[in-house]
């Protein structure tokens, strides 16, 4: 067979160097040709019905029940695949049956169920696309259907359910629209029947529900503006029927305990516990302090409810570093189980996990696991997330993959955006 020399004209080169650039490269949305490279998420977070994803560039995206159209009005019910919901965004907020989202621009917008005036947009109808309701926003706390909003000036607007004059507004109506109800502002906490502001001088305020006097007031009373309580804060846990005010120079201070049928208590003030403190956490059951001696408290027992008592601490160990997040000693992570003893002893073990969702765990070095048995998944992984009977692996490349919750053979499969 004899082969003949092949020659392309000048237009055949064009349509050859084309269909070569397509194969290597990728058309963007205007039509010009560029790398193709493959979108990286930057974080996942859920609600109770679905999964969202913020990438790189700044989208959020969703997976999963959007019957209270918290991707905004939708044909189906329930989006399988990767749904837009909005673009420059730095924060998402996925709160039970709404969407909040602040944007690079510090404008604040809100889609989704709206039952509860919570989405500040004047009625309680559910909104079906984003909708800006703020400007200059610095950040947001929330708490189920109450929505707190810090803007950059430092003042504080609420809105949304207002049980328990929980919102600071002088009434128990609810705040359809942000309404302005203290300045200087530095951060916010939430209680369970009330809420308590810091200002930036350490200036601690109050509102709400006060009928074990966890407001610290001196009385029982409710408050439906926010309140004066004490200065010089540093932070605030606020429980049920008491809370602990950790202050600027040290020291633990308690709310005194009140009859919810009467003033029952003869102290009126706020009770020192302890002193030479350096920290306080309370996230992982029992209450614990961190003294400047490097020293481990914990609290021995509950509030007993007399007014008079304060609460007890032992110490469980030394030279700690710190507690928050978690319990450093010697520069090693350690956590820990509790177990009620009359001794009311801890035990510690080497802290190996980073995040746990049932039988998945999440270790410390980026290897996702299952069982007691530690059976290995995958690794590289920066963070899960679970909903619609869905694991969401987030890799640390910036990739997602899902695994079925009930699917043993651990099947991974890749999303794409």
């Amino acid at each position: 067979m004899i082969c003949k020399k092949l020659s392309f004209g000048g237009n055949m080169k064009k349509l050859l160097m084309l269909i070569i650039s397509l194969s290597l490269f990728g058309f963007n949305s205007y039509g010009k040709i560029e790398p193709s490279s493959e979108l990286k998420i930057k974080n996942i977070s859920t609600n109770l019905w679905a999964t969202y994803f913020l990438d790189e560039n700044g989208t959020v995206w969703g997976i999963g029940d959007n019957i209270w159209m918290i991707f905004g009005e939708t044909e189906d019910y329930f989006i399988s695949e990767p749904l837009k919901i909005m673009d420059e965004v730095k924060e998402v907020y996925p709160r039970g049956f709404s969407t909040v989202m602040l944007k690079k621009d510090d404008t604040l917008w809100v889609v989704g169920g709206n039952n509860y005036n919570d989405l500040g947009v004047g009625d309680i109808d559910s909104v079906k696309t984003p909708v800006q309701i703020m400007k200059n926003v610095e950040k947001i706390f929330w708490k189920e259907c109450t929505l707190m909003i810090l803007k950059k000036d430092k003042t504080l607007w609420v809105v949304g359910d207002n049980h328990d004059y929980k919102l600071g507004i002088g009434s128990e109506e609810k705040a359809s629209i942000p309404m302005k109800i203290s300045k200087n502002v530095k951060s916010v906490i939430f209680g369970d029947y009330c809420n308590m502001i810091i200002q930036e001088d350490g200036t601690l305020l109050g509102m709400g529900s006060n009928i074990h006097g966890q407001l610290g007031t001196g009385d029982n009373n409710p408050r439906t503006f926010p309140t004066f309580i004490t200065s010089n804060v540093e932070n605030v846990y606020c429980d049920y029927s008491y809370s602990l005010i950790f202050k600027k120079d040290g020291s633990l201070w308690q709310t005194p305990y009140f009859d919810s049928e009467s003033q029952n208590n003869p102290v009126k003030s706020l009770i020192k516990v302890a002193e030479n403190i350096l920290d306080v956490n309370s996230n992982y059951g029992p209450l614990l302090l961190l003294k400047t001696d490097k020293s481990l408290w914990k609290e021995k027992g509950e509030y007993d409810g007399t007014g008079g008592t304060s609460k007890n601490f032992i110490k469980v160990l030394d030279n700690v570093d710190r507690i928050n997040p978690y319990i450093f000693k010697n520069n090693k992570d350690l956590d820990f189980y509790y177990y009620e003893k009359n001794d009311y002893k801890i035990s510690f073990e080497e802290y190996l996990y980073k995040y746990s969702i049932g039988d998945y765990i999440l270790k410390k070095n980026g290897d996702l696991v299952f069982g007691d048995n530690h059976k290995f998944i995958t690794g590289n992984v920066q963070d899960i997330s679970y909903s619609n009977n869905y694991i969401f692996i987030l890799k640390s490349d910036g990739t997602i993959c899902k695994i079925d919750y009930n699917d043993t053979s651990f099947n991974l499969e890749k999303i794409t955006f």
